[in-house]
């Protein structure tokens, strides 16, 4: 088990405010370690027409082995909002270096 620590940046282009309620990270194939949250509940605001970053720490699991520490990791998320008009959900894929 290793514990992975990340810094997600929202950006909100509108002109109303949202609210981060909940958040699903998992990793999809091969890579330096897997993960899988499930769905984490987070309350974060996010002004009109600004952008916030929160910390995240999560555990996971490293295969083991010098080569396979280094590979990168593709990262699939999902973002669940509410707005003044309703909820919304925001899926993302990342990947992610180990360097």
């Amino acid at each position: 088990p290793i514990n992975v620590q990340y810094r997600l940046t929202i950006n909100n282009p509108t002109n109303d405010e949202v609210k981060l309620r909940r958040l699903e990270l998992q990793t999809i194939g091969p890579g330096a370690y897997s993960l899988r949250t499930g769905a984490s509940p987070i309350t974060a605001t996010i002004p009109a027409n600004s952008s916030i970053t929160i910390p995240l720490s999560a555990w996971g699991r490293a295969p083991g082995g010098f080569f396979r520490s280094n590979e990168p990791v593709t990262l699939r998320g999902v973002a669940y909002f509410d707005s003044r008009n309703g909820a919304f959900l925001r899926q993302f894929n990342e990947v992610l270096s180990q360097f």
